[in-house]
């Protein structure tokens, strides 16, 4: 198009140019021809010769204006051709620089520019791959809107963020994104008034944080054209800081009575308020009792927290179960005949094979969850070791049973943490650690424990132990 439109502007303006010669020359010989009286027929003679040798003269200078514009035109075509695919975005397509004089420095120059903008745009491009990333990877929802309070941009982060909140009347694509009519509110708002927004949602399942910022005209500091939307997931920071409280209320519930009963007691011995020795010396004891109660408390805790923070380290390596068992049987006897409560082991499978763990934790474990049954039976009741190995699963099952007073099922998902303990009104003794302990110390040795409770009918604490690799008892 481009050369064709050149090519026929060019040709014309040669046979325009070679008529307009013809018809000037043909113009002053006719007025010389009548000035000097010479005779007509004479002159039209001499007009046909002209006008033939003009018509000549034309033909024969299209050919080389035709070769001369052909040569300037096919040039500048190109270039063309390279214009038109920069405007598409490819960069990659150069001009052709060895024609000589301006055609070739107009291709320098094509050639220049291209480099440039394909640097430039390969740096912008870079820069907002790099944005993106950092954009997606931030766990915050992020949401940009415009002047009108429509989503225009967003990270990933946000189409999870809200996935534990309420999906109602969400018949707009905005409540899909963030399904909360207030937080669209505080968008129009922001953007109308110029002011950040900040709004708490808090419910049992979840909770959020949102903060919503005005978006400013780049040559306008004063002209709103949008908001950014921060939404962040605060529901696990507000569980940790209610169990962070708890676990403080509780620390300081649990070091708090004995120190108090060690104050009752001491007081009158200081302000020499007991006489009998004999009285003197139950006080004593006592206070052996309670200041050994919290000894075995700040014990409890710091190695609930070294578990926890996995600084404490113990050595896992094969060892027969049947024996520590055994020996747990014997010691445990008397102990459970004095509360009243009938106390037996149960083996489901026979002789348990050797089994990775370490002995003194596993025996740790074990006098936890008998002492525990011990608390909740009454006398009459009766206490079981089961034990069981399943081949399947190289797993072997060992069972704390009662038939106490059980758990209720509102405090069955709790049993675990800190602290807790069940039935709080009838002043059960103990910290409240012991199960978690002992939940830790499985952890880290790589088994579970579960609990199967029904309330007034009694409790089945369940951990698992692997079986040896080798079955050689390590010393």
């Amino acid at each position: 198009m481009f050369q064709s439109t050149l090519l026929k502007r060019t040709m014309t303006l040669v046979v325009l140019s070679l008529l307009a010669s013809a018809i000037l020359a043909t113009i002053a010989f006719l007025v010389a021809g009548l000035s000097l009286g010479v005779d007509s027929d004479l002159i039209v003679k001499d007009l046909n010769i002209l006008l033939l040798s003009t018509l000549m003269a034309a033909c024969v200078m299209l050919v080389p204006a035709y070769a001369f514009v052909s040569r300037m035109v096919l040039p500048l075509q190109k270039i063309n051709e390279v214009a038109m695919e920069y405007g598409k975005g490819n960069f990659n397509i150069r001009a052709d620089e060895s024609h000589k004089g301006e055609i070739g420095e107009l291709g320098q120059s094509f050639n220049f520019l291209a480099d440039k903008l394909s640097k430039s745009i390969s740096d912008l491009t870079a820069e907002r791959n790099q944005l993106q990333d950092i954009f997606d990877v931030i766990s915050d929802g992020i949401v940009v809107v415009n002047r009108d309070s429509v989503p225009v941009t967003t990270n990933k982060a946000i189409h999870k963020l809200f996935e534990r909140a309420e999906k109602n009347n969400m018949f707009t694509e905005r409540l899909q994104l963030i399904p909360f009519d207030d937080v669209w509110s505080d968008f129009e708002d922001c953007i109308a008034t110029g002011e950040t927004k900040t709004r708490q949602i808090d419910t049992r399942d979840y909770a959020y944080q949102c903060t919503i910022i005005p978006k400013y005209d780049s040559t306008d500091n004063t002209k709103v054209i949008g908001a950014t939307g921060f939404f962040r997931d605060i529901f696990e920071e507000q569980k940790n800081e209610r169990f962070r409280q708890d676990y403080v209320a509780n620390i300081s519930h649990e070091l708090r009575t004995p120190l108090q009963t060690l104050r009752g007691l001491i007081e009158p011995l200081s302000d020499g308020m007991v006489k009998k020795e004999s009285d003197r010396q139950r006080y004593y004891q006592i206070i052996l009792g309670e200041t050994m109660r919290l000894s075995r408390l700040i014990d409890d805790m710091l190695e609930l927290s070294k578990l926890q923070s996995r600084t404490l380290a113990f050595k896992t390596f094969p060892f027969n179960l049947n024996n520590l068992i055994s020996n747990l049987e014997l010691r445990f006897k008397p102990v459970m005949k004095e509360a009243g409560i009938k106390f037996s082991v149960q083996n489901n499978y026979g002789e348990l094979p050797t089994v990775m763990g370490n002995p003194d934790r596993v025996e740790q474990i074990l006098v936890i969850l008998l002492d525990n049954a011990k608390k909740y039976t009454p006398a009459g009741k009766s206490i079981t070791i089961l034990t069981d190995y399943i081949e399947t699963e190289k797993k072997v099952y060992i069972s704390v049973a009662d038939t106490g007073q059980g758990i209720h099922e509102y405090d069955i998902g709790h049993i675990f943490d800190r602290f807790f303990k069940a039935d709080r009104a009838r002043g059960k003794k103990g910290s409240g650690l012991g199960l978690s302990i002992a939940k830790e110390l499985l952890t880290y040795m790589g088994e579970t424990i579960t609990v199967n409770s029904k309330y007034e009918e009694g409790s089945t604490f369940t951990f698992t132990l692997t079986k040896a690799e080798v079955p050689d008892v390590w010393d």
